[in-house]
């Protein structure tokens, strides 16, 4: 499957990509900017995915406090699926920041 490839100098890699990635030329480092923007975008999206999770938690942590219980499929029939997203805005704004 693969062909071994000679070089003139020898080498401890044995396999003939790991030969391409250790005689390959190092690429320029990225911006500070470019790596500051889509660590910003990627935390912006990791809290996309989490802050559901966390609003159903603190939800049913309040409704606890209080004597209630908590039901999920309750909160979705009254607010909608869309109350999941409620105070998405901050939890965005919070991880642009950092």
């Amino acid at each position: 499957m693969f062909t071994s490839y000679s070089s003139s100098k020898p080498s401890s890699l044995s396999s003939p990509t790991m030969n391409f990635l250790a005689t390959s030329e190092a690429k320029k480092p990225l911006p500070k900017s470019v790596i500051f923007a889509t660590s910003g975008i990627g935390g912006c999206l990791g809290w996309a995915v989490v802050h559901p999770f966390n609003t159903i938690a603190v939800r049913s942590n309040l409704a606890s406090a209080s004597g209630q219980t908590f039901s999920l499929s309750k909160m979705l029939k009254t607010d909608g699926f869309m109350s999941l997203y409620d105070g998405l805005s901050a939890g965005g704004a919070r991880q642009g920041v950092y």
